[in-house]
């Protein structure tokens, strides 16, 4: 689980980082399918926000879906590096 949270973290880009809150330990084989475009409609006179059938879900509808697994958006403590200054080292 460890390592899908990482996949989900490098598939949702730099500014969301997911953690493995589920306690299962272990491997697992994963297929999961989504769509990384915006919402589709299949028609011109289709309500608006409706998706065609065949396209793939968001990845967070996928995730609950295809595997029972829900994104959680919620502050985390994370380690930082934080670099108050920098110089150039002197010539000897």
């Amino acid at each position: 689980m460890d390592a899908l949270a990482n996949a989900l973290t490098g598939a949702l880009g730099s500014e969301r980082i997911v953690v493995n809150r589920t306690n299962l330990a272990g491997r697992f084989d994963v297929d999961l399918t989504w769509s990384s475009e915006p919402l589709r409609t299949s028609e011109p006179n289709a309500a608006p926000g409706a998706a065609s059938p065949d396209v793939d879900p968001t990845l967070s509808t996928a995730l609950q879906e295809q595997l029972g697994l829900k994104l959680v958006l919620r502050p985390e403590p994370i380690d930082a590096v934080v670099v108050d200054q920098i110089e150039r080292p002197s010539p000897n």
